[in-house]
């Protein structure tokens, strides 16, 4: 007994995972490691100054949910444990009802930190689910990322105490103690790939190849954990060049070594789906294989490369629109695209920016004035090509805008239909700005 807790106090000084004035919020399950948990968190109280409080699910999944629980309310009655305890429901047929289960605990244990003022939200990971973990992973074929499996902590708030600790220790502790606790049934069911990972693959690799197996593996996670802490911190120095909201430019990424650029599209996708959950190394070089209009179908979301971006496959939905202008001045809201523009007569011009605003020459215009969507077709003559026409998706082509962009950028022509400005290119030269000119028309989007 005291050997594990001193292994145990140990490893939760020297990496700080709780201190003075913490208030901890231990996601309890009534279960042998959450029991041991919370046990040598009350020890731990001797010598550090904080707060424990069990948080228990009762998921409603078993005949048995209830006889639990009164055992979890005997527990912490026992031992004079705060206890908060949250009912679940789910529809017995409920496809990845573990995987759900699992977020809606982060999501309700995060509800009642932010509450109740916990700074610490403490869970039961052993040493025994992070090799689970890991070997499942490199079965599934994640990468270097998700090989590192558990973090010891996370977002800063999340932490394991026990992910040092093997289960055979914990049984052995409670053993001593006389301590009893829930056991799921579940555990033994080999239908379920991590209980064959614990029942079946971890005793062979002991048994059969080293029975230092776990300890090995665990220092593969450090090694693993190591050298993504360094890939990261160089990729974080370059990543707001490459990803800008919902476009990772893959052309500037080619550029990098493998290990950022894996690690960039892991990013990538961890901003658009929220989690990197069920994305392998697979999903990872389909994305940076991919030529220009090619798409990567990946969990939850498609992907496709237009010229040098890579950016959420979106149908093209937008309906044909025209609007019309015949005063000045106007403000406008164009409801398909959800933006908005100002028509005003300003004295001087402003900063030139044609992916903003456009500068005109407000009596060479024929009221009213058209805003629609671009046409097949539609050409006129861009400022600087020498009076020369050109089409609007030529345009398009040269300057490698998305095709997904392209039909968010509104065409403004005059009342006979001749194009005065197509938002995000140069105007037409024939309305340009000069030294006769006595009236300028400010087109800018809100």
């Amino acid at each position: 007994m005291i050997k594990i807790f001193i292994k145990f106090r140990n490893f939760v000084t020297k990496n700080k995972l709780i201190e003075n004035g913490d208030k901890v919020l231990l996601s309890f399950s009534g279960g042998p490691d959450s029991t041991a948990l919370a046990l040598l968190l009350r020890k731990l109280q001797k010598y550090i100054d904080f707060e424990i409080t069990l948080f228990y699910f009762n998921h409603n999944l078993r005949d048995d949910s209830e006889e639990e629980e009164r055992i979890v309310r005997e527990f912490a009655k026992r031992f004079d444990f705060e206890l908060f305890i949250k009912k679940l429901n789910f529809a017995n047929r409920e496809s990845n009802i573990e995987e759900r289960a699992r977020e809606i605990r982060y999501k309700e244990l995060l509800k009642k930190v932010n509450e109740k003022g916990f700074t610490k939200i403490a869970t039961a990971h052993t040493l025994d689910d992070q090799i689970e973990t890991f070997l499942i992973r490199l079965i599934r074929g994640s990468g270097s990322k998700g090989l590192m499996a558990i973090p010891l902590i996370r977002d800063n708030v999340i932490v394991r105490p026990l992910l040092e600790i093997r289960k055979r220790e914990i049984l052995e502790y409670l053993k001593a103690l006389g301590i009893g606790y829930v056991e799921d049934k579940t555990n033994r069911e080999t239908k379920l790939l991590r209980n064959k990972v614990r029942n079946i693959l971890i005793p062979l690799l002991e048994e059969s190849f080293n029975p230092a197996i776990v300890k090995i593996l665990n220092n593969e996670i450090k090694i693993l954990t190591t050298n993504e802490s360094y890939i990261e911190e160089n990729a974080c120095k370059i990543k707001d060049k490459i990803i800008r909201g919902e476009k990772l430019n893959i052309k500037l990424l080619k550029k990098e070594h493998p290990a950022i650029i894996n690690f960039l599209i892991r990013e990538y996708i961890k901003d658009l789906r929220g989690s990197l959950r069920r994305i392998t190394y697979s999903h990872i070089r389909a994305i940076s294989e991919l030529k220009n209009g090619q798409k990567a179908f990946i969990p939850a979301i498609t992907l496709i490369r237009e010229y040098d971006f890579i950016l959420p496959y979106v149908p093209n939905k937008i309906k044909y629109y025209e609007y019309s202008v015949d005063k000045i001045p106007f403000k406008l809201h164009i409801n398909e695209i959800k933006k908005g523009f100002e028509l005003r007569i300003v004295e001087q011009n402003k900063d030139f920016d044609d992916r903003k605003r456009a500068h005109l020459d407000y009596d060479k215009i024929k009221f009213p004035i058209k805003i629609r969507k671009r046409k097949e077709g539609d050409r006129y003559f861009p400022l600087g090509m020498g009076g020369k026409s050109k089409k609007i998706k030529d345009i398009f082509n040269d300057m490698k805008i998305p095709k997904r962009e392209r039909d968010l950028m509104p065409v403004f022509t005059d009342s006979e239909g001749e194009i005065l400005w197509v938002l995000g290119l140069r105007i037409n030269d024939k309305f340009k700005v000069d030294s006769k000119t006595k009236r300028i028309l400010l087109i800018e989007k809100l």
